[in-house]
């Protein structure tokens, strides 16, 4: 027993004049004017059509009950930059809130660039590596429980320097050298200083007691 043939026509190679549509105006929250040789129509921006139109659009239509509405955008002569701008809280390119959650994220660009007011990081562990770093803060805080810094070389320039440890602050270094242009003043409870070989003071006036 043969199976029934079914013949399919072959779609056109180009859509029809009435599916396609520049952009004229825009007219408010997802409206716009689309002219369609030398008339023009009402259409809406479909939901599905995620990047917004701008004036110069070649766009693809979609008539339904009346309606038209703008499926996608064909091409843009332009060279504005494309935005997204969806109802119910989608909105990028805006000052509104944007969201990006996964198992991972991954971002490789040439450059990037961040401007904010307040920026928040939080992490459960924080692993970063770079060739050179540089950065100017105005007032800077850091607390943790434990803080490990591991260099060959640290170089610190302040013109002013405080640091206050609470219990116990040790150096262990091969050679240690300090000094101070006008007044070193070393005092607590009880001083030790001791050496192994040779202990020197040298001065114009030594005052003991």
């Amino acid at each position: 027993m043969n199976a029934p043939l079914v013949l399919l026509k072959t779609p056109s190679a180009h859509p029809r004049d009435d599916t396609l549509g520049e952009v004229v105006t825009a007219l408010g929250e997802r409206s716009f004017l689309v002219a369609q040789g030398p008339h023009r129509q009402l259409c809406m921006q479909a939901f599905s059509c995620l990047i917004t139109p701008v004036v110069g659009d070649r766009v693809l239509l979609a008539h339904t009950q009346g309606s038209a509405f703008i499926l996608a955008i064909l091409e843009r002569r332009g060279d504005e930059r494309p935005a997204c701008h969806l109802p119910h809280g989608l909105d990028i390119d805006s000052d509104a809130e944007l969201r990006i959650a996964g198992a991972a994220l991954e971002l490789a660009p040439q450059a990037l660039r961040v401007e904010t007011a307040d920026l928040d990081c939080q992490a459960a562990r924080l692993n970063y590596s770079c060739a050179e770093a540089r950065g100017f803060v105005g007032v800077g805080k850091l607390v943790g429980r434990v803080i490990e810094l591991l260099t060959d070389k640290w170089v610190q320039v302040s013109k002013q320097s405080y640091r206050i440890s609470e219990q116990l602050d040790c150096i262990r270094t091969a050679e240690l050298d300090c000094e101070a242009g006008q007044t070193l003043r070393l005092h607590g409870k009880n001083t030790l200083v001791s050496a192994d070989q040779l202990s020197k003071l040298d001065a114009r006036q030594i005052h003991i007691g």
